[in-house]
């Protein structure tokens, strides 16, 4: 599979994010409850409330996968928390089999 460049992977994250209809609706139906009504200001406070938007997404969207990649980094290089994790999943996966095969129909 060809590695895609950074252009095609924003252009990807935008299209999804402009036909994301959760984000179709918070800009049409909520996003203006909090702008000024009227006059020139109007145009200011959608901005900045937009800008508000795009910094905090930013933050969390980067953030994220940065913790997640240093996480998977570390217990990657570390067998016993390896393994550990593995039998805890393992316990799960009988836990929920169990659960499934008792369930009375």
């Amino acid at each position: 599979m060809p590695v895609a460049n950074t252009h095609s992977l924003l252009m990807r994250g935008f299209l999804t994010t402009i036909t994301n209809p959760k984000a179709l609706l918070f800009f049409t139906a909520f996003f203006p409850q909090f702008a000024t009504v009227g006059g020139d200001k109007q145009v200011v406070s959608f901005l900045l409330l937009g800008l508000a938007y795009v910094v905090i997404g930013f933050v969390c969207e980067s953030t994220f996968p940065w913790l997640v990649g240093s996480t998977a980094g570390a217990v990657s290089r570390n067998q016993t928390v390896k393994i550990r994790i593995d039998r805890v999943v393992g316990l799960a996966f009988i836990a929920l089999d169990s659960r499934i095969w008792l369930t009375k129909r």
